[in-house]
């Protein structure tokens, strides 16, 4: 799944409108997604909705009208005057007025029309405002904001949660609270990214009509792996298959105090669909890992004082050749001798690796070498472990 930031966003609206898919389309359709999800996430029957004067805005009152046509009871406020609506809101508000009539107020200065109306809901959906935040909310935007935060509903929001900026993890005062944000068509920085994913609740992302041509042209900000993703890209396992079927992944992990991470990344591979497991660690620690682990192969390794030897490359250089993935680092320790057999390891080893941990450690003066294995290396940081190799706070 892409990440977009709002700037992304604005230029598909751009390039659709140019190619004369028309605002109001896409308003209409992610309007009746964000319906869709309510109708069958939550099981409500009073609504609550808030627009703002934008595209949000919009959005928030289609879903309103096509709630009440499925049959829920809406009663929808605009936090501002009509004629205050963009064009295209203002139309969705006139259509929502014409099928539902005394359904849709503008809220005078005052919101205790508001705080009534979510005091009798079960639902509130948040259309104040989406990715254009760049400031703190003020003055009844965020009145409006603490009302629904304080209601006893449960809370919508539409692509986001009113108050957060689309493009990063931060907080830049008072924002909707969310249990559930209907996404529209691509995540967003904050969806993801702490402590502005805490407001979001539970995410789903849905299309809004942006041809696929339109969405290539764009390069994302970043990509996400979920289960379609990882279900797409794993092959189909043949019903006579076995053991020797699924790949050999040979784990070099552990230390005294650290055989804990070892037996996790084990457990780990198994779960995944390994077929045969092989756990390389310092031989100070066999004894715990043949009691803890059932079906991973062990192999102990020259140590010293609970760590590996500069001699357990040699030991261990049989199976590798043997394994299709290599996990190097977790609870491997920081001394040097296990630097020094991590880097020759890189050095020799032509399978997928995945560096982890104190695998990473002895890299930093070893950069270069990570030219060598890119494209089959695969690395997972910590914040302080990435920090560390590019010489940036964390």
């Amino acid at each position: 799944m892409d990440v977009l930031t709002g700037a992304q966003i604005r230029e598909l609206d751009r390039l659709a409108a140019k190619e004369g898919l028309a605002t109001e389309v896409l308003m209409e359709n992610a309007g009746q997604a964000a319906a869709d999800v309510i109708l069958h996430r939550l099981a409500v029957s009073r609504v609550a909705v808030v627009a703002g004067k934008g595209g949000n805005g919009g959005d928030a009152l289609v879903a309103a009208r096509r709630l009440h046509e499925a049959g829920i009871k809406v009663r929808a406020f605009t936090l501002s005057s009509f004629k205050d609506l963009s064009p295209v809101s203002q139309e969705k508000a006139e259509l929502l007025a014409a099928v539902a009539p005394g359904i849709l107020k503008a809220l005078p200065e005052e919101l205790t029309k508001l705080k009534e109306a979510l005091l009798w809901a079960d639902c509130a959906v948040d259309g104040l405002v989406g990715i254009g935040v760049d400031r703190p909310l003020k003055g009844r935007y965020a009145q409006a904001v603490q009302a629904i935060n304080q209601a006893p509903v449960k809370r919508v929001a539409i692509d986001l949660p009113s108050g957060l900026p689309s493009d990063s993890g931060n907080l830049l005062g008072s924002a909707v609270r969310a249990d559930l944000t209907v996404c529209m068509a691509a995540y967003k920085p904050a969806h993801l990214l702490y402590p502005a994913r805490s407001l979001c609740g539970q995410i789903e992302v849905v299309g809004v009509g942006y041809p696929r041509r339109l969405t290539e042209t764009v390069t994302p900000l970043a990509r996400v792996v979920d289960k379609d993703w990882v279900r797409d890209k794993l092959p189909p396992r043949p019903p006579a298959g076995h053991k020797g079927t699924f790949g050999r992944v040979l784990v070099i992990a552990g230390s005294i105090g650290m055989s804990g991470a070892a037996i996790l990344c084990c457990q780990g591979a198994l779960r995944t669909g390994a077929g045969l497991v092989t756990l390389a660690a310092p031989k100070a620690l066999n004894p715990i890992l043949e009691t803890t682990l059932t079906e991973a192969i062990t192999l102990p390794l020259p140590d010293e004082e609970g760590h590996l030897s500069e001699s357990a490359l040699e030991t261990v250089s049989p199976a590798l050749e043997r394994a299709d993935v290599l996990a190097v680092g977790p609870g491997l320790s920081r001394h040097k001798a296990v630097g020094q057999v991590v880097v020759e390891l890189l050095k020799r080893v032509k399978v997928p690796v995945v560096l982890d941990a104190d695998g990473l450690y002895p890299l930093k003066s070893q950069l270069k070498l990570l030219k060598e294995v890119a494209g089959r290396a695969v690395l997972t940081p910590h914040p302080g472990e990435l920090s560390r190799l590019i010489d940036r706070p964390a």
